[in-house]
C-alpha cells in the first residue's frame, strides 16, 4: 500500500509540478498517514517542498519515468541485454545455462545490460567476466523477443546481437550461472538450443545488419516453438559504425 500511495504522488506531480497538500491527499485515506508519506518522500529526496506547495525533485523525476502516467503503478518493462556469439575459427562458443529462468538450455553467451553502459562496453565487460575472454566484436543485429508460457506472456527481451571473433585469453570453462564449451557448429546443434539460435546463425551468415521481431512458445517452461514475426535488413555490417 505504500508504494501505491507514494506512486499515486509521484504520478499526480509528474502532471502537474506545485500541487498542495489537499489537492495530493484528494480526501482518500487517513490525512496523517498520507503526510507521514510526504515527509519520508521529501527525506528520501524524492519530492521537495516549496511555499506549501509539492514538486517532484531529480530523484523522483527519475522514479516518474517507470511509472505509468495514468495508473501510478509500475509496469512491466522488457529486459535490455546482448547475445554473444563469439567465434573461434569454425569453433562457436557455446553456453550451458545452469540458473532459472531456462535452466538446462544451452545457447550464445548472454549479457544484462548495466545503467549507463554503452553496448559494446557492455558486451566486452559481460565476456571478460564471464569467460575470462577478450574479443573482437561488432554489433550485428538486434531481436525483441516475446516468450509466451502456458499461453500467457511471460517474458521480453530486447537483445543487441553481438559477433565475437579472434577470442584472446584462456577460457574460464564454469561460473555459478552455467558452463562454456568449444564446439563445431554440428556439435552446437546438436544440444538442446534455445529455439531462435539456428535463425541467428542464418542471420549471421548473410554479412548484413538486422533487426527481427520474435515470438518464443513454452509449455510448463518447456520451448516449443518460435516464429519470427517480422525481419529488417540494413545492408553490410559497418565496424566502425559500431563504435
Amino acid at each position: 500500500m505504500a508504494h501505491e500511495i507514494r506512486n499515486r504522488i509521484i504520478r499526480d506531480l509528474m502532471h502537474k509540478p506545485g500541487m498542495g497538500f489537499n489537492e495530493l491527499w484528494k480526501k482518500e485515506g487517513d490525512s496523517n498517514k498520507f503526510a507521514y508519506h510526504l515527509k519520508v518522500m521529501e527525506e528520501d529526496g524524492l519530492i521537495e517542498k516549496k511555499d506549501n506547495k509539492y514538486f517532484l525533485a531529480h530523484e523522483g523525476k527519475k522514479q516518474a519515468v517507470f511509472i505509468d502516467g495514468e495508473t501510478g503503478k509500475k509496469p512491466e518493462n522488457p529486459l535490455v541485454a546482448l547475445l554473444l556469439v563469439v567465434f573461434d575459427g569454425d569453433k562457436i562458443l557455446l553456453h550451458e545455462r545452469l540458473k532459472e529462468p531456462f535452466y538446462g538450455y544451452f545457447g550464445f553467451a548472454g549479457a544484462k545490460m548495466e545503467f549507463g553502459e554503452k553496448i559494446l562496453g557492455c558486451a566486452a565487460r559481460e565476456l571478460k567476466e564471464e569467460t575470462n575472454l577478450e574479443a573482437d566484436m561488432k554489433i550485428a543485429g538486434l531481436i525483441n523477443f516475446t516468450t509466451y508460457n502456458n499461453g500467457k506472456l511471460a517474458y521480453h527481451h530486447v537483445q543487441f546481437v553481438v559477433k565475437c571473433t579472434n577470442p584472446r585469453g584462456t577460457l574460464k570453462k564454469e561460473d555459478r550461472e552455467g558452463k562454456y564449451y568449444w564446439v563445431d557448429k554440428e556439435d552446437f546443434m546438436s544440444k538442446k538450443l534455445f529455439p531462435d539460435d539456428p535463425y541467428i546463425f542464418e542471420w549471421l551468415d548473410t554479412g548484413n545488419f538486422f533487426i527481427a521481431e520474435m515470438e518464443r512458445f513454452q509449455e510448463n517452461d518447456e520451448f516449443k516453438d518460435v516464429k519470427t514475426k517480422n525481419i529488417y535488413w540494413y545492408g553490410p555490417i559497418d565496424n566502425s559504425k559500431n563504435l
